[in-house]
């Protein structure tokens, strides 16, 4: 499933590079006097992409880690100690204790002793962690991976009105100071059929993404914490909240993670590629 993921990621990587490229040719030939919007989209690119690339290698570092405290888990809990039929039991002996069979209740104190042995091996494998600084190079990665994806939605918030104004210089516009991809979705772009709307209408889903990922960086600018954010291998960080009262929350249904990366460089590629083909 990891390797599938990374190969999506590659094939975004250098799908949207050649799909720039080929953006830059076709602004050269519509204006061959403007440099300005072609440098900035070259710049914001490369931007764009290095970020992509910091944040595919924070990935790749941080992984082994979780996947190695996943191993762990399974190695010390057997399915068998979250059926439901266990579940059931445990309950019955927390509200109905009286209740129990003599097989019930050996059962019981068997799955006790056995969850009491695990939870003390895994706090030895965690002293040795910190004994052999396992712990710190851990807690490194796992900021790095962190940091690199809350800059990654910067640059590629960024992008977006570097593609705006590549965009408008294609239909034949002068893009202006006022570049802001924000303008396309706009009630007056959208009935005087601005030359950016009317291109997006041909790119399947990017308003509902540009608008989730640029509330993502919003809630980064305006300071939000993050935490770690699963499935396994699709990891990511979801934008902490903290409420007046100090109470603090993690949407877990709506993090960036890795897969978005991968999405992000398809929209912003598909934008791009909408504007120069038929």
């Amino acid at each position: 499933m990891a390797e599938v993921m990374i190969l999506e990621y590659f094939e975004a990587h250098r799908r949207y590079f050649e799909i720039s490229e080929e953006t830059l040719r076709a602004c050269r030939d519509v204006s061959p006097s403007e440099y300005i919007t072609p440098h900035r989209l070259r710049a914001c690119s490369a931007d764009f992409l290095g970020s992509a690339t910091s944040a595919f290698e924070a990935y790749q570092r941080y992984l082994p880690w979780i996947l190695d405290d996943q191993h762990e888990m399974n190695l010390q809990f057997s399915r068998d100690d979250f059926s439901p039929e266990v579940a059931e039991l445990n309950y019955k002996a927390l509200t109905q204790p009286n209740e129990l069979s003599d097989a019930e209740a050996q059962r019981v104190q068997e799955y006790q002793a056995r969850s009491h042995d695990r939870v003390m091996q895994m706090m030895e494998r965690n002293k040795k962690k910190k004994s052999t600084n396992f712990d710190g190079a851990m807690r490194a990665d796992e900021q790095r991976f962190v940091s690199s994806f809350k800059s990654f939605l910067f640059f590629c918030r960024s992008l977006q009105d570097e593609i705006y104004g590549t965009v408008l210089l294609i239909c034949g516009q002068t893009p202006g100071s006022a570049r802001s991809m924000n303008n396309a979705f706009s009630n007056e772009a959208l009935k005087d059929r601005h030359p950016v709307a009317a291109v997006l209408k041909h790119v399947d889903g990017y308003p509902e993404w540009y608008f989730r990922m640029r509330s993502k960086r919003n809630q980064v600018k305006d300071g939000a914490g993050a935490s770690i954010l699963g499935p396994l291998p699709n990891i990511g960080i979801g934008l902490q909240s903290i409420s007046r009262d100090g109470a603090l929350g993690t949407n877990v249904n709506d993090g960036f993670r890795f897969g978005d990366i991968t999405s992000s460089l398809r929209f912003s590629a598909n934008v791009l590629e909408a504007s120069i083909k038929p």
